[in-house]
């Protein structure tokens, strides 16, 4: 189904308050549309300002694309306590472990 000119729309809500207003999502991450949900009973095709940008935060540099683990969590709070400044682009890739995690 397309929705006013997206053809591979990803129905979803807005992330941002608690109306929770549908919206499609459409286009590639660089370059994502929205568009509100006109079957939505919340809000019948509209969105505020917030959902309008929501898909600015897709492309964001310093987006993080995959969980942090333990350790980068630990250096990240050392930095941070120490007062170092750092940034993400520095920090090693973070791989899937082969073994669950336990605790």
């Amino acid at each position: 189904m397309t929705l006013k000119g997206l053809t591979a729309a990803t129905r979803t809500h807005c992330p941002y308050c608690a109306l929770q207003c549908g919206m499609a999502i459409g286009g590639t991450r660089a370059a994502a549309t929205v568009e509100g949900s006109a079957e939505w009973p919340v809000n019948k095709g509209a969105l505020c300002v917030k959902g309008w940008t929501s898909t600015s935060v897709l492309s964001h540099p310093d987006r993080l694309l995959a969980p942090l683990g333990a350790l980068v969590v630990l250096r990240v709070l050392a930095a941070v306590h120490t007062g170092w400044r750092f940034s993400w682009r520095a920090l090693p890739p973070i791989e899937a472990s082969a073994e669950p995690a336990t605790r």
